[in-house]
């Protein structure tokens, strides 16, 4: 479900309104989700979608509360083969600092906690797409449901993530059963699939 906010953050808007970012969260096609989990296993529902949609230079964000989902620590793999960049945000739970070592940016949250984990990883992602906004689109004018149909004119051709992924290609997120993970890919506005 996280995954699934933070793309829709990316693709709609957080704070003003610009151009969308491309986003996906990879845990929401349930028809992949099985094929992939019944001909490959669940470990690879994430990496499969990933080697579909990541290119050099997208950004997965890859969520782990406890660093223990190996759906998504194979997305983190997947992704480093591809050439991305991995975001990721988990806790002090379990694995969850080992899992952050995988990552060229960790997000962690200070508690062995799952409920304080999750909320950690709330504010940090709302806080994540904030710094997305502002470094490409400069700082806006905040959001403001009287104001509906104006436009931030963005920086054309700024290097920083779109959005887009899953724990495998693309952008998106990802949740196993009895876990929370999840990872979604971002893309850097105006570069191409492929």
């Amino acid at each position: 479900a996280d995954a699934q906010h933070f793309a829709c953050e990316l693709a709609g808007r957080y704070l003003f309104d610009r151009p969308s970012l491309a986003s996906i969260a990879l845990t929401t096609n349930t028809s992949s989700i099985t094929a992939i989990g019944n001909d490959y296993g669940f470990d690879d529902v994430f990496a499969r979608q990933l080697e579909s949609l990541g290119t050099p230079g997208d950004v997965l964000v890859a969520l782990s509360t406890s660093g223990n989902s190996r759906n998504v620590l194979r997305a983190v793999e997947t992704a480093h083969a591809l050439g991305m960049v991995v975001i990721g945000m988990t806790g002090l739970k379990d694995k969850g600092p080992s899992f952050a070592a995988m990552c060229d940016l960790a997000l962690v949250s200070p508690h062995a906690v799952t409920p304080r984990i999750q909320e950690g990883h709330l504010a940090m992602g709302h806080a994540f797409c904030e710094l997305v906004e502002r470094s490409l689109f400069g700082h806006g004018r905040a959001a403001d449901p009287s104001a509906r149909g104006g436009s931030v004119k963005g920086r054309g051709g700024a290097s920083g993530p779109g959005a887009r992924g899953g724990t495998a290609k693309g952008r998106g997120g990802a949740s196993a059963p009895g876990t929370r993970g999840g990872a979604r890919a971002l893309r850097r506005p105006g570069t191409k699939r492929g």
